[in-house]
């Protein structure tokens, strides 16, 4: 995997962490358009259907965000994020 930064450098992304979903429920995810992370940065909140048992879902890993689910539905076992790591 590679990805181009803004300097022209190239940088080589050795393997992706994917970061999915604990259960069913609803996605806020944050906003992620600056693509550089830092592992335990807050990615966005999921909650359950009915409101309850938040849980702020945080990089797993430093890297750079490759994708991530904008949409707010979600089932346990979706991928709500793609970290590239080099």
């Amino acid at each position: 995997l590679g990805a181009q930064g803004l300097t022209g450098e190239v940088l080589v992304l050795r393997r992706a962490a994917i970061v999915g979903v604990p259960y069913e429920g609803i996605w806020y995810p944050a906003d992620l358009s600056d693509s550089a992370v830092e592992k335990g940065m807050p990615l966005g909140v999921c909650v359950r259907l009915d409101g309850s048992d938040p849980r702020e879902i945080a990089s797993p890993s430093d890297g750079v965000v490759l994708w991530w689910k904008q949409t707010m539905a979600m089932r346990q076992g979706d991928v709500l994020a793609a970290i590239g790591v080099n």
